[in-house]
C-alpha cells in the first residue's frame, strides 16, 4: 500500500514511520520548510501517563501512547527523562478524598504514594508549608519534542520514506497529491485539517481556533507539581509547574484563550501572568517569568473531544491538541490498523 501523509507534526511523523515499519511505501508533505515548526515543536515537552476523563476514549490513547514512546524512544533514540507528578492538598476534606483518588489510579496501574507532614517537606521543599500532605504518581516523562520529531524525520529518511518540505497542499479531491496517487492519505495537519478534508469529509466537526500559554520560570523542580482545582472550564487543564527540557527552570501553565484566527498565536504576557498569581501559591516563593509561549491550539467545539475519521481511504484528525504529542504513536497505530485503500 502506498500512503500519502499531510502534516509533519508528530502524529504525521509517527504515522509515516509505523508505516514504513509495515512495508508500506509513503510521502509525507509539510507546508512549513523544516520539521519542528509546527504546533508539536512548540510544546513544552511534557508527556502524560493519563489524562481526564479518565474512561474516555482520549485517555485510552494517551495510556497507550505512553507506553509507546517508552518502547520507540529505545528502538530509533531519544532519551525519556521519567518524573513524578505531585498533587498537593490543604485540608482534611481533600486528604479524604485522595485516598479514594489513590485506589482509583492503582486501578489503572499506576504506584500511587500519599505523604504527609516531616515527609513532605523533606521530599518537597518547595511545596507551600501549608500543605498538610500530596499525592505522588510516577509514570510521566519528560522529552525535547524537537529532538523526538527531528529523530522520527531521520528514521523515515533512512527507511525510503519521502518527505517533502515547504509543499502546500490544496484541499483534496482524491488521494492524488503532488500528481502522485496513493491507495490511503492520512491528513494530520493540526488547524488545516478541516479545510484540506472539506471536499472528502461531508460532515467535518465544528471547530474555534485558540492558543495554549505557557511560561518559562526560574522555579527549579525534578518533579511536575500541580495545582488541585475544580473547575468547569474544560478548556484549560489546571495549573501547574514541570521540569522544562532544556533544564533551565520550570514549565508553568498551560493556560488557554481563544484566538480570532489560526494564525493569531502571539503569547499573552498578561494571561499567563495571571495565572501564575493564581498557582504560585503552591511554592513557598513566588518564581519570575523567563520567557513566554505559545501554543497553538484547533478546538472540536461545542465538546472539546478528539475526532479521528476514517473513510474511503482518508484518515482525519480534527482537534487533538493537549496531549496530542502523547497520544502521537497510539494514534498512528489506530489510524494504520484500520485504514484501507
Amino acid at each position: 500500500m502506498k500512503i500519502g501523509v499531510v502534516g509533519g507534526g508528530a502524529i504525521g511523523l509517527y504515522t509515516a514511520y509505523e508505516a514504513l515499519k509495515r512495508g508500506y511505501e509513503v510521502d509525507l508533505y509539510e507546508a512549513r520548510t523544516r520539521i519542528g515548526d509546527s504546533a508539536s515543536g512548540r510544546m513544552p515537552g511534557l508527556l502524560m501517563a493519563i489524562d481526564r476523563p479518565f474512561h474516555s476514549f482520549k485517555n485510552r490513547l494517551v495510556m497507550r501512547g505512553m507506553k509507546l514512546h517508552r518502547e520507540l524512544s529505545r528502538e530509533i533514540g531519544y532519551e525519556i527523562r521519567d518524573v513524578e507528578l505531585v498533587l498537593p492538598f490543604d485540608s482534611p476534606l481533600l486528604d479524604r478524598l485522595m485516598w479514594i483518588a489513590r485506589l482509583y489510579m492503582r486501578y489503572f496501574g499506576f504506584n500511587v504514594e500519599i505523604v504527609r507532614g516531616e515527609e513532605l517537606r523533606r521530599r518537597y521543599p518547595e511545596i507551600n508549608s501549608r500543605f498538610i500532605g500530596a499525592v505522588r504518581m510516577e509514570g510521566f516523562g519528560i522529552v525535547d519534542p524537537l529532538d523526538v520529531l527531528l529523530t522520527l524525520q531521520e528514521r523515515i529518511t533512512s527507511m525510503g520514506g519521502g518527505i517533502f518540505l515547504g509543499y502546500r497542499v490544496p484541499p483534496l479531491h482524491d488521494k492524488v497529491i503532488n500528481g502522485v496517487e496513493y491507495d490511503a492519505v492520512v491528513i494530520a495537519a493540526g488547524p488545516h485539517t478541516r479545510e484540506l478534508s472539506r471536499n472528502v469529509d461531508p460532515k467535518p466537526p465544528r471547530q474555534r481556533f485558540g492558543k495554549g500559554i505557557y511560561a518559562v520560570t526560574s522555579l527549579e523542580l525534578d518533579y511536575i507539581l500541580v495545582k488541585f482545582r475544580v473547575t468547569s472550564w474544560k478548556y484549560t487543564r489546571g495549573y501547574g509547574f514541570a521540569p522544562y527540557y532544556k533544564g533551565i527552570g520550570s514549565v508553568y501553565g498551560a493556560t488557554f484563550s481563544w484566538a480570532p484566527a489560526k494564525e493569531d498565536y502571539d503569547a499573552d504576557y498578561s494571561l499567563i501572568s495571571q495565572a501564575l498569581e493564581i498557582g504560585s501559591d503552591m511554592v513557598s516563593e513566588k518564581p519570575n517569568i523567563i520567557s513566554v509561549h505559545c501554543v497553538p491550539r484547533v478546538v472540536n467545539y461545542p465538546g472539546g473531544d478528539w475526532i479521528i475519521r476514517i473513510r474511503r481511504g482518508f484518515a482525519m484528525t480534527y482537534g487533538i491538541s493537549t496531549p496530542g504529542f502523547t497520544a502521537a504513536p497510539a494514534i498512528a497505530r489506530y489510524i494504520l490498523d484500520r485504514l484501507k485503500p
